[in-house]
């Protein structure tokens, strides 16, 4: 008989909900003794004198003592009665969950939910079709095998000790033999072990085993007959420890897997660094180990319901954490990653789990396996095809507003998730399906547009660069010319020069020839360059830049070694050089002494090296690798540098960055440059 138990302060309600759970226990026929109760004092005052119960309904504020704190008190007293909360007050929510309530059912009480909720419990945790039957004085009893803790046998009675049914302990007596018993256990779930002859122990209740010796659940110790040490010994070791080795080997299997599933999406939509692979192993290793211990120890320090937050912000941490040691992307960006790894993972569960109450599978150990091998091929599928319609490592990045906007679309839907989940609102588990479902078609959307803004914002920076580089090329190309022309005209005219400065000599006249002179110094005075290599595309850059940095009190000094007939692609060391000397002149700017800019070109074979090395002021900040301007429009976010490197990576070359002592120096090597 099982004992359920009905708290609720306000009688009109206690009446219908008794009335309500009366009539399904009727359908269901199920033999009940219910208890009602109008305060949590009773309800304890009455477990106290005649036992536990089975089912308890508990409504959340009461007078005197309340729902949540009557229930953590029957939790410590028994771990396995079924607590149901009955009230309309859902703000304790975190509350009832730290007492691991079976369920949570809204008031006025739906009749239909509330069936559906008692089948469920009957067919999980309290099954009495699995249950042992005899008679004894005339009298038919069936004790559900799950709450049998051992049958003795003496003689030709057998006495059976049973817990949790009128009493905490109790036993009964029959006339029969425990070989027939243990015979007709054999087809049972629920598995018994003769550890001596006349006795026969739920396995379930054994808590610790010795070579000669077991320990049940209430302390008792039992001694294990020599016939049977060796029976009990292998079936300790391979269907309990070996069960238990196998699902932990299993499930150590799937959690491999699913660091490779991450591992897959990282590297498919983040920029790698360049590191070792042995490195690489070394790092997502360190992942795993670190996630799963930890979330062992807090498995075993307290419920997993509970402690779903402190997991979320645990997986955050670290995977965050491990992104950030091996991918070159803005922190903004490995944040948007990690948290959508988390809420595809979320949903892949949710989706395996409403599928499968939909299903109306069982919640045995096998199932369970099941489902959490399903759930991440379903984290695969979902990793799979976003990984094929997005590609995050974008150079561009978008501003904090915006990308708040879409940051936010992921954190509301774990949120939703979780409530949805812990609270059970979702009755229907084929619209629950439907519903997890929709929140990740709209969290992939939304990355999509998201990797699309990004996209497009790149594209427009890099055509604004592009445009920009054109027209300093243009200028550039112009100004040379005119450069030049006005040198060959020079020469063309030296004769005439010379002829002229004679007559002013043949007539003394020396303050018009001194003036003459002067007039054609400054000319020279003024075109004299600073990179003299007869390169045209590279003089004309160097002596461009240098010419702007003069007018801003800046120093260049240049060393450029270069054939004079070495022929170049002129829109690729134009945005190079002109990227490089821009970033040291703004950065030379803020100097109040050593305004020098050093650069040096040197080329062997078809191959050009470039260094420029310049001090800086302040500090240098970095993000994903990049180098953050001082500049006002912080969309250009070291986009130059990071165009230089692209162009560098075209000719399979090497760029490389140091810091040391407040010295900024850049040095690039690209190889067949030059044809």
């Amino acid at each position: 008989m099982l004992r359920v138990a009905i708290c609720e302060d306000v009688l009109s309600e206690l009446q219908k909900q008794t009335q309500i759970i009366q009539s399904i226990m009727a359908r269901l026929s199920k033999n009940v003794k219910f208890f009602c109760f109008r305060s949590g004092e009773e309800l304890l005052m009455e477990t106290d004198t005649t036992g536990n119960m089975d089912i308890v309904f508990l409504d959340v504020e009461m007078l005197g003592i309340s729902g949540i704190e009557t229930a953590r008190i029957l939790r410590e007293r028994d771990s396995r009665v079924i607590l149901i909360f009955v009230s309309c007050h859902n703000q304790y929510c975190k509350e009832m969950i730290e007492v691991q309530p079976y369920a949570f059912i809204d008031k006025p009480v739906s009749e239909e939910k509330l069936e559906k909720i008692l089948k469920r419990v009957f067919e999980t945790h309290l099954n009495s079709d699995d249950s042992y039957c005899f008679s004894y004085n005339k009298r038919q009893y069936n004790i559900p095998l799950n709450q049998i803790r051992f049958f003795q046998s003496d003689k030709r009675i057998v006495q059976i000790n049973a817990v949790q049914l009128d009493m905490p302990e109790l036993e009964y007596l029959f006339y029969g033999k425990l070989e027939e018993v243990e015979r007709n256990l054999r087809k049972a779930n629920v598995k018994f072990l003769r550890i001596r002859k006349s006795l026969l122990v739920n396995t379930r209740f054994i808590k610790e085993y010795s070579a000669d010796r077991v320990v049940l659940d209430n302390g008792r110790e039992v001694e294990i007959s020599k016939n049977y040490r060796d029976h009990v010994r292998q079936h300790y070791i391979f269907n309990v420890k070996g069960e238990k080795m196998g699902m932990m080997l299993v499930l150590a299997i799937v959690e491999i897997f699913s660091v490779i599933l991450q591992r897959i999406f990282c590297d498919s939509t983040l920029k790698k660094k360049k590191i070792r692979r042995y490195t690489d192993y070394l790092v997502w290793g360190g992942y795993f180990a670190v996630f799963n211990g930890v979330t062992y120890v807090l498995t075993y320090l307290g419920d997993g319901t509970s402690n779903i937050w402190l997991n979320i912000l645990l997986f955050v941490c670290i995977f965050f954490v491990t992104i950030r040691i091996l991918y070159t992307d803005s922190v903004r960006t490995l944040m948007a990653t990690t948290i959508f790894m988390y809420m595809s993972g979320m949903c892949a569960e949710l989706l395996v789990y409403y599928g499968k109450e939909f299903l109306a599978w069982t919640d045995d150990a096998e199932v369970t396996l099941l489902c959490t091998v399903l759930s991440k091929i379903v984290w695969y599928l979902i990793i799979k095809f976003t990984s094929l319609i997005i590609k995050l490592n974008r150079k561009a990045e978008l501003n904090l507003q915006d990308w708040l906007e879409v940051f936010i679309v992921p954190v509301c839907s774990i949120w939703i998730l979780i409530s949805v989940f812990i609270t059970g609102t979702l009755e229907n588990y084929f619209w629950g399906f439907i519903v997890v479902f929709m929140i990740l078609l709209i969290n992939v959307f939304t990355y999509y547009l998201y990797d699309k803004a990004k996209e497009n914002m790149e594209k427009q920076m890099r055509e604004e660069i592009l445009k920009n580089q054109c027209e300093y090329y243009i200028r550039q190309n112009r100004e040379s010319k005119e450069w030049w022309e006005e040198l060959r005209k020079l020469r063309h005219n030296m004769k005439q020069h010379y002829i002229l400065e004679n007559t002013y000599l043949e007539k003394e006249d020396y303050e018009a020839l001194k003036r003459y002179c002067s007039e054609n110094l400054k000319f020279l005075d003024k075109k004299d360059f600073i990179s003299n290599s007869g390169n045209l595309y590279i003089d004309s850059v160097v002596n461009y830049k240098a010419d702007m940095a003069e007018k801003a009190g800046i120093k260049v000094t240049a060393n450029t070694e270069v054939p004079q007939d070495a022929e170049m692609n002129a829109e690729d060391i134009s945005i190079c050089l002109g990227n490089l000397l821009d970033n040291a002149i703004e950065a030379v700017k803020e100097l109040t002494e050593d305004r020098v800019i050093r650069l040096w070109i040197t080329t062997d074979g078809n191959n050009i090296a470039i260094s420029i090395k310049n001090r800086y002021k302040n500090a240098l900040h970095k993000s994903g690798g990049r180098y953050l301007t001082s500049k006002e429009d912080d969309r250009m976010h070291g986009i130059g540098l990071s165009i230089v490197r692209q162009i560098v990576d075209q000719y399979a070359g090497e760029m490389e960055i140091r810091e040391e002592d407040n010295v900024f120096d850049v040095m690039i090597l690209m190889y067949d440059f030059l044809t």
